[in-house]
């Protein structure tokens, strides 16, 4: 018997049953779900999470949901780049792999094993479950060349490629830039501050695990209370993580690995701009880019132009000011 259900606890529909197996998503299916759709989902949350961080008229309890909201799509957004680009480049590897099922395998584990790039994707080809360190993954990247990096992640890149592969000048141009690109954003996500994020999206989606106190007070019980004239702002509230439960004091060996237990999230509305622009924009926006490339020249399946304008009319209604966005 076939029927479409409805509801199953009131959060989704799903179809029961049916005289055909439906068929599993294929690579192509996922990579233009991807690139029409979901790789927009974090940078169109974070945006959203942004106006209310950076809006002076914002009151203490929107501001302080916005920007545990925004840290917690950063922490997402990162854990989808590096699984994203780990099952890119095992679906180079090995090409009877499906995308979705290597996505199903990853786990992003900052205190993992520490595996080069090719070690990894070794791991993840072969096992059901791959704990993903991503210092060790990215930070093995960063080292190469920008066409090397390409080619890690299945896009075979050379400087000036034919007419007939690109025909359009756009799109030449583009393509011309994506190895500097590559190398420019993979030193970027490989920064040490950036498993970081990992960490700090699993203390705000449990609890959350955190406290809103002012920095002030934190000095105060450590008896610096006359050092809060180098902190500008330092008596305002904050919300401060909390990595080791109730324990606040580093301890000798934290403290030299520069380890902080309890940290204040900045919240400079400020700061939010430069951590959306340069960080959640700039790398989805490369991120999609690389599926668009998978797509046109992997996949095969669909032209330039029809992508290239839905890329633009979701530019203009993220963002239509960004001055460095040229769009005719």
């Amino acid at each position: 018997m076939t029927r479409l259900v409805p509801e199953c606890g009131g959060f989704w529909h799903f179809v029961r049953g049916g005289p055909t197996e439906e068929p599993p998503i294929e690579n192509s299916e996922y990579l233009q779900s991807f690139y029409h759709y979901t790789s927009w989902f974090r940078i169109i949350s974070a945006e959203k999470q942004r106006r209310i961080c950076t809006d002076p008229q914002s009151g203490l309890h929107d501001f302080f949901s916005a920007a545990v909201d925004f840290y917690e799509i950063m922490g997402m957004f990162f854990e989808d780049v590096v699984c994203n680009l780990a099952s890119w480049a095992a679906w180079e590897r090995d090409p009877a792999l499906r995308l979705a099922d290597l996505l199903k395998r990853i786990t992003v584990k900052p205190n993992a094993k520490l595996q080069t790039h090719n070690e990894t994707i070794d791991e993840l080809c072969r096992k059901d479950k791959c704990y993903i360190n991503p210092s060790g993954y990215l930070g093995s990247l960063a080292h190469l060349p920008g066409d090397q990096i390409l080619q890690h992640f299945g896009i075979a890149w050379k400087r000036c490629p034919s007419r007939r592969a690109i025909p359009d000048n756009n799109d030449r141009n583009k393509w011309n830039q994506i190895a500097e690109r590559a190398q420019h954003y993979m030193s970027v996500l490989s920064d040490p501050g950036s498993p970081l994020l990992t960490a700090t999206y699993n203390k705000l989606k449990h609890g959350p695990q955190v406290v809103v106190m002012s920095l002030e007070e934190a000095l105060d019980r450590r008896g610096l209370k006359g050092g809060t004239q180098e902190w500008k702002g330092c008596e305002l509230k904050s919300v401060r993580l909390l990595q080791a439960g109730a324990r606040t004091q580093e301890n000798k060996d934290e403290l030299q690995k520069e380890e902080p237990i309890a940290p204040f999230l900045i919240q400079d509305r400020s700061r939010f701009d430069l951590l959306f622009h340069q960080l959640i924009w700039s790398i989805g926006v490369w991120v999609r880019e690389l599926s668009y490339w998978l797509l046109r020249l992997k996949c095969k399946l669909i032209e330039a132009p029809q992508l290239e304008r839905i890329h633009i009319d979701i530019c203009k209604s993220v963002r239509p000011y960004w001055d460095w966005w040229k769009i005719e």
